[in-house]
């Protein structure tokens, strides 16, 4: 459902919609952030590259890049150069 949508099924303006929804995003991520996404302590950290090696047998990994991202590492390794897909914002309504 866009926002356009949203903003004629409550009967309010678009803009009022647009700033609804990321005051309520806020609310929600303050409310849970803490027990339901915790940040990880140095032991969480090793159970998760343990994991992460256990199952893809790639070491020394925490996870991965959920979009298109290509990185350039030198043979020497002191240079990574990135060619990642650009992501523009929309504009809201």
């Amino acid at each position: 459902m866009s926002q356009k949508e949203v903003a004629r099924y409550f009967r309010v303006g678009r803009s009022t919609i647009c700033s609804i929804i990321p005051e309520v995003c806020n609310a929600i991520w303050e409310e849970l952030a803490p027990t339901e996404m915790p940040f990880p302590d140095t032991q969480r950290w090793r159970d998760i590259a343990a994991e992460f090696e256990d199952r893809w047998n790639f070491p020394n990994c925490l996870g991965h890049q959920s979009r298109a991202l290509h990185l350039t590492v030198s043979s020497d390794g002191s240079t990574v150069t990135s060619a990642a897909e650009t992501i523009r914002p929309r504009k809201c309504c």
